[in-house]
């Protein structure tokens, strides 16, 4: 699963969104990318980010666009957490080792560029968006229930 933290400015989502990412115990189908990093959140949060990913064996990634992402890790879906435009619930969302999930700061709007097959998505239990530490930590339990489960094999390498 490839979850990317989108234009951040505030190095405290920067960390927190690095921090939760690597709470669940096996981290081998996971990557963190964070994408344009602006201000304080790529100055200092980005170093402090990648100090505290780089303990807990982490995978991460530092990339200035969103479509270099997914260039790069190529996932089979990709899924931007927005309520912004019309959106799917996430909870019918099958998430596999190469899925993307996008997950806006909120300062900057996601662009289409790069990420055209994209799908917009939410949680409809609540009546706005939680913001990303919040959706972020909803799909990580969704993930490890589904792992936990044996719905979700996980595989042994990384792309």
């Amino acid at each position: 699963m490839i979850l990317v933290l989108h234009a951040p400015t505030s190095p405290h989502v920067v960390i927190e969104f690095v921090k939760t990412s690597s709470i669940l115990r096996d981290l081998r189908d996971i990557v963190v990318v964070i994408t344009r990093p602006g201000g304080l959140a790529a100055q200092s949060g980005v170093p402090e980010a990648w100090r505290h990913a780089h303990k807990s064996g982490l995978p991460i990634a530092v990339l200035p666009e969103l479509s270099d992402a997914v260039e790069i890790y190529r996932p089979s879906e990709i899924y931007i957490f927005s309520r912004s435009r019309d959106w799917i619930d996430f909870n019918g969302v099958e998430i596999s080792r190469d899925t993307m999930i996008v997950f806006p700061s909120g300062e900057q709007p996601v662009g289409k560029e790069g990420v055209e097959r994209a799908k917009y998505a939410g949680f409809p239990e609540f009546s706005r968006d939680p913001g990303p530490i919040q959706n972020l930590t909803l799909v990580l339990y969704r993930y490890a229930r589904k792992v936990k489960e044996g719905s979700l094999a996980i595989s042994s390498e990384l792309k």
